[in-house]
């Protein structure tokens, strides 16, 4: 049963809309304005929302421009209900991200008929997905894992080729076990994607097979918007010798002695931990990538953006106009190397450059 949440400050037209939905055999939420709705969308996750413009706390405008900073809610088709009707007011709901744009006194047809066109919608898109996720498992190149709330539900075979490790046993076995030099900042990466603050990562990092060998690896998660779940897809990286050429003359030599002895087991330790200490250098990289250097006032308009302000509201408090807070917005997320706000938001947080 399709949820859609009703967000409308007037009692009698929410009832109206309730009824008329339920008919319709739509599960309704109500809220009564703006606030009560982000919360809600964020808790139950509607499939649609219809919404008024004009509500206390913060109107319809402001509820599309919270809805966007958050990638797990973003994707929800918001359709306005409301009585304005200035050509300004259109414009600014569709630029917002609004689907639909229905006036008061409304139609019930017409509205019905902008609900049912929504949701065919969300069924096609869900089909492409899943249509996506079947041929990602059928990819023979690269290994693939369903992976939901820290447990590994599906595996294709070309994971387990890679890790030595049968279809069974991975399905039992703890990813830090695969992933031994590292998992915390592998974790981490997942975290981001679980949260919401980042749709998919991409890493460079090694994988532990069943015979204890380090293979080098590309890790890329993306994120499933209908549940609380991604796909994990692992691409060995060609060059296996690519560490081998890295390696300075007087360990080259080392490992030519335990050739000469024909002593594998200490040339495959001393291989691995080569690879461990080029992994490690990465990270050291990756790390001091994160220090930025931001201005006082960047740093100010940071800390309200964390704190879920609009443009409008941050220029009122630094007394800015908003367009130089655009301006400001802008340059942070060109500095951070964020793809929108709500990355630049969970980027703040996780490096402590803000205090929440």
């Amino acid at each position: 049963m399709k949820k859609i949440l009703i967000i409308e400050d007037e009692k009698d037209i929410r009832e109206t809309l309730k009824d008329i939905l339920e008919t319709k055999n739509y599960r309704v939420l109500l809220a009564c304005d703006g606030n009560e709705g982000l919360l809600k969308t964020l808790k139950e996750k509607p499939d649609l929302i219809i919404s008024d413009v004009l509500m206390p706390g913060f109107d319809g405008f402001q509820l599309l421009e919270h809805l966007s900073q958050s990638i797990e809610v973003e994707h929800i088709p918001v359709i306005f209900l409301t009585a304005k009707t200035q050509l300004e007011d259109f414009r600014t709901g569709l630029m917002l991200g609004a689907v639909d744009y229905i006036v008061k006194p409304f139609k019930t047809k017409e509205l019905i008929n902008s609900i049912e066109k929504q949701l065919k919608k969300i069924d096609y898109q869900k089909q492409r997905e899943s249509s996506y996720f079947r041929l990602a498992f059928e990819n023979p190149f690269s290994g693939v894992f369903y992976f939901v709330e820290n447990q590994i539900i599906k595996i294709n075979k070309t994971f387990s080729q890679i890790t030595n490790y049968s279809i069974n046993e991975l399905h039992q076995i703890d990813l830090k076990n695969l992933f031994v030099n590292n998992f915390e900042y592998v974790q981490d990466k997942m975290q981001l994607c679980l949260d919401g603050v980042s749709d998919q990562e991409s890493i460079k990092t090694v994988l532990l097979s069943k015979d204890k060998q380090l293979i080098e690896i590309e890790l890329f998660f993306k994120k499933i918007n209908t549940e609380n779940a991604f796909i994990g897809i692992i691409n060995p990286l060609e060059n296996k010798n690519s560490f081998q050429n890295e390696i300075s003359v007087e360990m080259t030599e080392i490992i030519n002695y335990f050739k000469e002895n024909e002593n594998n087991f200490i040339i495959n330790e001393l291989n691995n931990a080569l690879k461990i200490v080029k992994i490690d250098k990465t990270l050291k990289v990756q790390k001091l990538k994160t220090k930025i250097n931001l201005s006082v006032r960047e740093k100010e308009v940071l800390q309200y953006i964390c704190q879920g302000f609009t443009n409008l509201e941050i220029a009122e408090k630094l007394f800015l106009s908003a367009r130089t807070v655009d301006n400001h917005r802008a340059s942070i997320i060109e500095k951070t190397n964020s793809k929108n706000t709500a990355e630049l938001v969970g980027f703040a947080i996780k490096n402590n450059i803000v205090k929440i």
